[in-house]
């Protein structure tokens, strides 16, 4: 995929707009929309991958030896693992149900998603409801789903 199309598509789009924020900043020409926001996501995506495959031309030029050597690598903070529980309602053409996101055996959220015949939508739960369909659907024990 060529990304630098992309994020300048996407940078031509957000132009008035602090891009570093997903909030409304002092320079902010006007308020974001949720849509504002998913695309800075989706910008900050495109220029991550930019920069990964600008370290692997590096490396297959031989300028470098390992991606740590680039001054365009960014060394992770961490890699974690959080486990994701699927709760499907129904599947199929009209396809619904929960996500709930855990790590080390504490809820951390949920959302509620939906798909259709190749559109898939989610939304985030409230730390409330992700509680209540934990409890509801696994009971509260997430060690007898394991």
């Amino acid at each position: 995929m060529n990304y630098e199309q992309e994020i300048k598509t996407l940078q031509e789009e957000l132009k008035g707009l602090d891009v570093g924020h997903l909030g409304k900043v002092a320079g902010d020409k006007r308020d974001k929309t949720e849509e504002d926001r998913r695309k800075i996501v989706l910008l900050g995506a495109y220029e991550e991958l930019e920069r990964i495959k600008k370290i692997q031309e590096e490396e297959q030029k031989g300028k470098i030896e390992t991606p740590e050597e680039s001054e365009e690598y960014r060394e992770p903070l961490s890699i974690d693992k959080e486990e994701v529980y699927n709760i499907s309602l129904s599947w199929g053409g009209g396809a619904d149900g929960f996500k709930l996101t855990f790590k080390n055996g504490e809820l951390l959220g949920g959302v509620y998603y939906m798909a259709d015949w190749g559109k898939y939508e989610e939304v985030d739960l409230r730390a409330e409801e992700a509680e209540e369909v934990y409890h509801f659907y696994m009971y509260g024990d997430i060690d007898s789903f394991k």
